[in-house]
């Protein structure tokens, strides 16, 4: 857990959140941490975990959406 009590995500960036997402954007759909294109984020360690939400174009808009309202 980070600080505040959420969790940094379950999900390896490089790993991971990475590769799933180039391969759903190349499909169609997307793949993003919640704030923004997981394919943009800079990682800053090589194990560093982050959430991730993968799936079609819309559904994904979806969760970011409810996520910054809730």
């Amino acid at each position: 857990m980070s600080a505040g009590g959420k969790s940094r995500g379950k999900l390896r960036l490089m790993y991971e959140v990475a590769p799933l997402s180039m391969l759903a954007e190349q499909a169609g759909g997307a793949g993003s941490t919640g704030h923004g294109r997981a394919l943009e984020v800079v990682p800053g360690r090589i194990h560093e975990r982050v959430a991730v939400y993968i799936g079609s174009a819309e559904e994904v808009a979806l969760a970011e959406q409810l996520k910054a309202e809730g």
